[in-house]
């Protein structure tokens, strides 16, 4: 049962950051400078839309659904690891650490999901947040 919600939670990261790149490239293309050898770059305020829509995607619509769209659509559902509702700060803290969890491949994130008692990556660590499933997230 756990490798199978490790599955759901694999394929749920790769449609959300396939989304969310989506939106970097489209918005580098239209809104970014080119450069040389056909490369786009933003910078200053420019490149502040790409930072809210992570906070929109990520913790935004988290905090709302209690799932990013890629959980969402794998029957998957954050919670607190007192079994209660997530808020905002709990989804803050999931994602802050997105960085650590998903270097190297997200190989820290599969280490501390397959070693810890209740599946929790280092994001979920420190928030004190797990995934479980969810046949109907309300």
């Amino acid at each position: 049962m756990k490798s199978k919600i490790l599955r759901k939670r694999i394929f749920a990261f790769i449609l959300d950051y396939l989304i969310y790149f989506t939106f970097c490239l489209f918005y580098l293309i239209y809104f970014g400078d080119r450069g040389n050898q056909n490369t786009y770059s933003v910078s200053s305020l420019i490149a502040l839309p790409i930072f809210v829509f992570w906070i929109i995607y990520f913790i935004i619509i988290e905090s709302i659904l209690k799932a990013t769209l890629g959980h969402y659509l794998l029957d998957l559902k954050v919670i607190q690891i007192d079994n209660k509702e997530i808020e905002i700060k709990h989804s803050f803290k999931r994602h802050v650490l997105d960085f650590l969890d998903f270097s190297f491949f997200g190989l820290p994130a599969y280490i501390n999901i397959k070693n810890s008692e209740r599946g929790q990556r280092i994001g979920d660590l420190f928030a004190k947040t797990t995934i479980i499933e969810s046949k109907k997230i309300k």
